[in-house]
């Protein structure tokens, strides 16, 4: 039996700087059957011309551009990239993270292993600048929390490069990325893929791909313009017609996106955002659980005073708000930021003797 082909889908814009050693990650895999699809989302630097020297260099390495009738971004990049895909597996890497040397055969031997699932998860680790000054895993991935669940609430168990997909899964389940997203493209794919009940394994091994932290082209270290709290909407939105759809909610979950609607409303209210929140809102109270109906628009209000008033006085109104209504559910509300990098590796590593 031949070695499985693997597609390795690479979604690029303006990373020629770093791209190259996300590149030369690729070609240094002890396992040889990969082909590196690497779209570009309208890069303006010298991209094109790195990637025709990798293409010339090895034949396994693919370079498109995002069809101009797509939306921009690097959700249509990867779902480009999934379309032209010919492997039997897959992963989605980003154009500056880098993976190990012996990833994708390590990964291949564990399916092997498990060969009855849908996808694998793997360990990952974070960087600034160079993978030797690496200390910093982004999460723990076995929790007594279900995935879903952390997801909702922002406590990603894993992110982009972390798995090891079979192709045919995300064909007959019809699972994409979702192009009108330019934040949140994780959470909202890995919810999809976990909404219809797949079978995974999680494997708690040495980190296999080392994400890039700190660079200041990530979306994420900008000021919140519209088209981020856009998305935000849109998420939120997403993620009720999945929740719905697979028929998902129970008690906790509910709680959960009672949770996310709140920080969402406040991130509009902060923002002066007054479509988006009115919009959250009326889908909230449509669609969810009806319980919270009467507390949502005195919790998001309650939630903007707490961060905009620091009175001793208005602090007493609060705690006795919080008792006369009962404050459980703000242990639901997902933290400020992302739960990524709390976790030294060395912690991490020794758990696992």
């Amino acid at each position: 039996m031949t070695d499985p082909l693997v597609s390795i889908i690479i979604p690029t814009f303006n990373r020629a700087h770093l791209i190259g050693e996300t590149l030369d990650s690729v070609l240094a895999q002890t396992y040889q059957n990969w082909e590196g699809i690497v779209v570009d989302d309208g890069s303006t630097d010298h991209t094109a011309e790195l990637m025709q020297a990798y293409c010339s260099k090895d034949s396994r390495f693919q370079y498109h551009h995002r069809p101009a009738d797509r939306l921009p971004g690097g959700n249509a990049a990867r779902n480009y990239g999934f379309e032209m895909c010919k492997g039997e597996y897959l992963v989605f890497l980003d154009s500056d993270d880098i993976l190990r040397l012996n990833c994708i055969n390590n990964r291949l031997i564990y399916l092997g292993e498990n060969d009855d699932v849908d996808f694998l998860v793997f360990q990952s680790q974070l960087f600034v600048n160079n993978i030797e000054n690496s200390k910093i895993i982004p999460n723990i991935l076995i929790k007594n929390t279900g995935d879903l669940k952390r997801f909702i609430s922002y406590d990603y168990p894993w992110n982009i490069s972390a798995t090891l997909l079979k192709k045919k899964f995300l064909i007959n389940k019809k699972i994409h990325w979702n192009e009108s997203l330019s934040i949140h493209q994780d959470l909202e794919f890995y919810i999809q893929v976990l909404s219809v009940k797949p079978k995974y394994k999680k494997i708690e091994n040495i980190p296999d791909v080392y994400i890039r932290m700190g660079n200041d082209d990530k979306i994420s270290s900008g000021k919140i313009k519209k088209g981020i709290l856009l998305s935000k909407y849109i998420f939120f939105e997403s993620l009720i017609d999945i929740l719905k759809r697979e028929k998902l909610y129970d008690n906790d979950i509910g709680l959960r996106v009672y949770g996310l609607s709140l920080i969402t409303c406040k991130l509009f209210l902060k923002n002066k955002s007054t479509n988006f929140l009115f919009k959250t809102l009326n889908i909230y109270l449509k669609q969810c659980d009806f319980r919270f109906s009467f507390f949502i628009l005195f919790d998001v209000y309650y939630l903007f005073l707490i961060e905009k008033i620091s009175s001793f006085k208005l602090k007493k109104m609060l705690k006795l708000y919080e008792f006369v209504f009962g404050g459980n559910r703000f242990k639901y509300l997902p933290p400020n930021g992302s739960t990524l990098g709390k976790i030294t590796l060395e912690n991490y590593l020794y758990s696992l003797k």
